[in-house]
């Protein structure tokens, strides 16, 4: 945005903004908003601690370019107003927080540029994998400039297994909005397969990833399909193309997967031939999960001029963020695996009182005080 216009002009729509935004957190009424700058499109979700669901909704009211969300709960001062906007097909998210007050928190413009710089400096940095609002306040707290969703953890979290797009994209993007509104962080989604096998679908999933403030999203070659779990060549390149040339214009990092070694697939060669071809389609970031080793990492690295995302957290490796590093990796995240560990200290609480009517597990536990700490007290 700000490539686009002049720093008064930048205000002015801010200002324009958040003159709605605060008239209808308020309730009062609001009249049309003016065209400026060719604002095409502004969206004021009123929630509570994030934003609002369907089901939380009891009427919607819309003007020429505006629509608003009230929640069917009456007016909260809790609430964070989530701004979505687009000016020309430069598209955005700002929130605006009422239980600090008016204050600006950072935009999806601000959030990837952060993003992108992350992926530009020296060195490997982390990027754990939340799956809720709960866990992204915490991940925030603990200073990580990066998060990323969880379709494992998300999966888990509603009692679903984690399958290839075992998941609709609608449950996968509410996630993810509530994941957003909860962190001033940069955030990139697993996107799984694009909720589709063709091109289109893919590209129309980076679409609505962007509109919810995402400024990342990854796209992967597995279909779900047990039978045949990975795309042909051909078309798993014109899905990530269809995925990047969706993803230009906006605030947006396309991740592109090759999932061979997921899937019974551990051929080295044709894993680096589909991440070559990934970058050539466009793709910002390139990851090949399941990698066996570290040499393998390296060559991988070697192969392509993009940045890496490696995860960590399958159990058996160990590698330093240091030996990442020096490999070539850029970018490390944990997937489901700290999902994964909270289920277990769960697991290990409920066998030790179930088999030894004990309940030393608690020492280990949190407090509530320090839980809390991270958290809003707000009401939703």
């Amino acid at each position: 945005m700000r490539r686009l216009i002049a720093q008064a002009h930048y205000r002015a729509v801010w200002n324009e903004i958040f003159s709605l935004a605060w008239r209808i957190s308020n309730f009062e009424p609001f009249e049309q908003p003016r065209k400026i700058l060719r604002v095409s499109r502004v969206t004021v979700l009123l929630g509570c601690r994030g934003n609002p669901t369907g089901s939380q909704m009891a009427r919607t009211g819309k003007e020429d370019g505006l629509s608003v969300l009230y929640p069917n709960s009456s007016r909260d001062s809790g609430s964070i107003i989530a701004i979505d906007y687009a000016l020309g097909n430069d598209h955005s998210r700002l929130s605006l927080d009422l239980r600090k007050g008016s204050q600006m928190l950072k935009s999806q413009q601000e959030k990837y540029e952060a993003f992108k710089a992350l992926h530009e400096k020296p060195g490997a940095f982390l990027m754990p994998n939340p799956w809720n609002a709960g866990t992204a306040r915490m991940l925030s707290g603990l200073g990580f400039e990066a998060l990323a969703t969880t379709s494992a953890g998300l999966a888990f979290s509603l009692g679903y297994c984690d399958a290839t797009a075992g998941l609709s994209r609608e449950i996968t993007l509410e996630n993810a909005r509530e994941i957003v509104a909860a962190t001033e962080l940069p955030v990139s989604a697993d996107l799984e397969d694009g909720f589709g096998a063709d091109p289109e679908s893919c590209a129309e999933t980076i679409r609505q990833a962007a509109a919810v403030g995402l400024v990342g999203g990854s796209i992967e070659d597995a279909t779900g399909d047990a039978a045949d779990p990975i795309f042909d060549f051909d078309l798993a390149v014109e899905r990530v193309r269809a995925a990047c040339e969706a993803s230009r214009g906006l605030p947006f990092l396309l991740t592109a997967r090759s999932e061979n070694f997921l899937h019974g697939r551990p051929d080295l060669d044709d894993t680096i031939r589909r991440l070559q071809a990934f970058e050539q389609a466009g793709a910002d970031v390139l990851y090949a999960p399941g990698l066996p080793d570290l040499e393998a990492i390296r060559k991988v690295c070697a192969a392509v001029s993009k940045p890496v995302n490696v995860v960590l957290g399958r159990g058996g490796l160990t590698y330093s963020l240091e030996d990442l590093a020096a490999a070539g990796v850029k970018r490390v995240s944990t997937g489901g695996s700290f999902a994964r560990a909270a289920l277990g200290g769960m697991m290990r609480a409920a066998l030790e009182i179930r088999d030894q009517g004990s309940f030393s597990y608690a020492d280990e536990a949190l407090s509530h005080q320090e839980v809390s700490s991270y958290m809003v007290t707000a009401k939703r």
